[in-house]
């Protein structure tokens, strides 16, 4: 096998695993019908607060509802800044966070 062939052979296996994976993710945000909530961990989809190729963990503290009622864009808290988003730039993680009180 030629060193060409070899090269596009691996990179070929890496998409494959990879591919799916960011499917998922982008169908999974594109289809979200639920508003998202104040206390909900999602991950911030932001090159800008990128750190060592990771999206940062954040939590909702703040939604903004459009006029049709169905949340556009949030504050979250993420390494103790406050940060406004869209919602397309979230991934939601289906984790609840509670505050003591």
């Amino acid at each position: 096998m030629a060193a060409g062939t070899k090269t596009v052979s691996r990179i070929r296996d890496c998409l494959e695993g990879w591919l799916p994976a960011v499917t998922s993710i982008k169908m999974q945000v594109e289809n979200r019908k639920e508003n998202p909530q104040i206390n909900e961990i999602v991950y911030v989809k932001d090159e800008t607060l990128m750190k060592n190729n990771r999206w940062p963990l954040a939590r909702i503290v703040k939604v903004f509802p459009g006029k049709d009622g169905m949340v556009r864009a949030v504050e979250v808290i993420s390494n103790g800044n406050v940060y406004k988003r869209a919602v397309n730039r979230l991934i939601p993680l289906h984790l609840e966070h509670e505050i003591e009180k």
